[in-house]
């Protein structure tokens, strides 16, 4: 389902929110995460340090803008107990045009925002709680869970925003070869309807 994140009732983003959690069971893995919080926290800005300055070091990802203060506030949701409401989507939306503005190409925002978020607290997780096996594979879990809830609806509009921008991009070129070769748009529409029937 296309949809824009920011043009849903709060009603439907509340519902949205709720019927995505559901169907990938994600909740009580977010309580896993939120019952850790005291252990982690110390450790939000240090991850976030560390995805940045991987992000940098990579050619993939050294033109992008800097996130490292947007990772340590999402650390913040991570490790609470989940509250889906129409602002944590339009949070969420939000963020997918922020990563689209920041120069994030969907593989990017994937691999290199989640993909290093990932890893970067599995890492943390192994430090911490390597001393029970059973918590360490349940947080590890449930990382991956909960990015995953969130890397859809980041991408939903990540998506969106990147079909807006390129359609725009497309009627500023279309304006410019128009003002260029003095053809009215309705001699070129013409043209164009002309082209698709042969």
């Amino acid at each position: 389902m296309k949809v824009n994140f920011f043009n849903l009732s709060p009603e439907e983003k509340v519902a949205y929110l709720h019927d995505l959690a559901e169907l990938m069971g994600v909740l009580p893995d977010w309580e896993v995460l939120a019952s850790v919080r005291p252990q982690v926290e110390p450790h939000f800005l240090p991850v976030a340090q560390r995805i940045a300055s991987r992000l940098k070091a990579h050619p993939f990802t050294q033109e992008v803008s800097d996130v490292t203060q947007a990772l340590a506030n999402i650390a913040h949701v991570y490790f609470s107990p989940p509250h889906l409401d129409a602002q944590y989507m339009e949070r969420r939306a939000s963020a997918g045009k922020a990563y689209l503005e920041a120069g994030f190409s969907m593989a990017s925002l994937v691999g290199g925002i989640y993909g290093l978020w990932v890893d970067e607290w599995t890492r943390v997780f192994e430090e911490l709680f390597s001393h029970d096996p059973p918590l360490l594979a349940r947080l590890n879990r449930a990382m991956a869970k909960v990015a995953l809830y969130n890397l859809a609806l980041v991408a939903q509009q990540f998506t969106h925003e990147s079909e807006v921008l390129a359609k725009e991009m497309e009627e500023r070129l279309l304006n410019k070869f128009l003002k260029a070769t003095g053809i009215s748009r309705e001699l070129y529409q013409q043209m164009a309807k002309t082209a698709e029937g042969e």
